[in-house]
């Protein structure tokens, strides 16, 4: 892959360098040729002779991909017994240690087994927080995310990562819960939740499907009326929420991604042979628009690249992170 900025010197991407030894007076280098480069995330195949003798050494941790993919869509038998956990999530934060409890709990509740918690040089206590929860047995990792503003290629290598672990993954926030709406649900029916694991029974549900990408619908919340951190948390201290889903959140089959990995936060790049589907008994709240204190903060990083038209942008806020009147009350559509 070559790649250009203007008034810059070309940069060709064909051979990569993954791995590297300082013996105090040489380097030794490894190299590999490019394969595939997409949204920074880069895929080289493995030199043939670390396939025959791959490092063991404690201080190199180096994990290869060498799976092989079967077009033999009966082997699903197979496919099932090499997973740990049937269900994983995965989410990228910046000082949002306050959201993560009451995320990770809600969400073992119903059935997720194990979170990949990428964060952005947070300094807010987060490391404390995921420590309690491992200590109640939430299985629960952090890990340093190098791209800053590339929620895609962070996305990915969480999909790599997971891949040997995990039948399914979800990619969404630590403001946005699952919930299943009760059977024949009006609008203004109190939230009902149908039990314990519901949302690991509807991946397994599926699992026998040639479906690699599962969609749900979005629903963004507001302040409600309140102008401070409501103590009894997200989910019961913000009650508004605009009447129209916005966009989707996707749980995803690590197995059935295409090679580049390529996505575009809401969906993935699929191998031709499987699926999206959207699943319309589950939906997310998103509890986007919380008090302004809170909120103002995570605006202003979102501002950065100053495109208007980006949908992650609130309307009639502009580019600066400037309180409209009567911020408590805005988008509430339907309580």
């Amino acid at each position: 892959m070559v790649g250009k900025r203007e008034n810059s010197v070309v940069q060709l991407w064909d051979m990569v360098v993954y791995e590297a030894a300082f013996d105090g007076e040489d380097i030794a280098v490894v190299l590999s040729s490019a394969i595939i480069a997409a949204q920074e995330v880069i895929t080289c195949p493995l030199p043939p002779e670390l396939k025959a003798n791959l490092w063991n050494d404690c201080e190199v941790q180096v994990t290869f991909d060498m799976t092989t993919n079967s077009n033999n869509k009966n082997n699903e038998k197979g496919r099932n017994n090499k997973y740990k956990y049937n269900l994983c999530a995965c989410t990228m934060v910046w000082n949002q240690a306050v959201f993560i409890r009451e995320w990770v709990m809600c969400h073992g509740w119903l059935g997720v087994q194990r979170w990949f918690v990428y964060d952005n040089n947070s300094d807010d206590g987060l490391n404390e927080v995921i420590n309690e929860l491992n200590g109640k047995n939430y299985n629960v990792s952090r890990h340093a995310s190098l791209w800053v503003k590339s929620q895609e290629a962070g996305f990915s290598h969480c999909v790599l990562r997971a891949k040997d672990q995990c039948k399914w993954i979800a990619l969404f926030d630590v403001d946005e819960f699952y919930y299943f709406a009760p059977p024949k649900a009006r609008q203004n029916t109190t939230v009902i939740y149908q039990g314990p694991n519901s949302l690991q029974d509807v991946v397994k549900r599926i699992s026998s499907r040639p479906v690699g990408e599962i969609r749900t619908a979005c629903h963004n919340f507001q302040p409600s009326g309140t102008k401070k951190s409501p103590l009894e948390g997200l989910m019961l201290g913000y009650t508004c929420r605009l009447k129209s889903a916005e966009r989707h959140k996707l749980i995803i089959r690590p197995d059935d991604v295409d090679d580049s990995l390529l996505n575009q936060v809401h969906h993935f790049e699929l191998k031709k042979e499987f699926k999206k589907i959207n699943f319309r008994a589950v939906i997310l709240n998103h509890y986007k628009y919380q008090v302004w204190d809170f909120f103002k903060a995570k605006f202003y990083r979102r501002q950065e690249n100053q495109n208007e038209k980006s949908r992650d942008k609130i309307p009639r806020l502009g580019t600066e992170a400037i309180e409209l009147p009567n911020w408590h009350l805005k988008f509430c559509d339907v309580y």
